[in-house]
């Protein structure tokens, strides 16, 4: 089997933890209300190393999600109740900014 790499900048990473759970189970990232209207990609690695400059990736899967508003000034991606729990990162698209 094939295995999917990848060399992320640290800069280029908006978000780098868990998926959080909403009170009805659903899973969600919090990101900062400037992103709103982006494209980000949910990254969630099968294990990952950081060099001081670059995380090195070893990709699981890879989700394409539309930044939505929150409140004022926060702004998140939804996903499925699996996702809830799992380490990730997450991205922006390059079409973008």
């Amino acid at each position: 089997m094939m295995k999917l790499y990848a060399k992320i900048p640290q800069e280029e990473v908006i978000y780098k933890g868990k998926i959080r759970k909403t009170g009805n189970g659903q899973g969600y990232v919090y990101m900062n209300d400037q992103y709103l209207g982006y494209r980000a990609y949910i990254i969630f690695p099968q294990k990952y190393e950081f060099d001081g400059e670059n995380y090195w990736i070893t990709i699981d899967q890879v989700v394409n999600k539309g930044v939505h508003p929150d409140n004022d000034h926060t702004c998140r991606c939804f996903l499925s109740r699996n996702f809830v729990g799992k380490k990730c990162f997450v991205i922006l698209d390059d079409d973008w900014g």
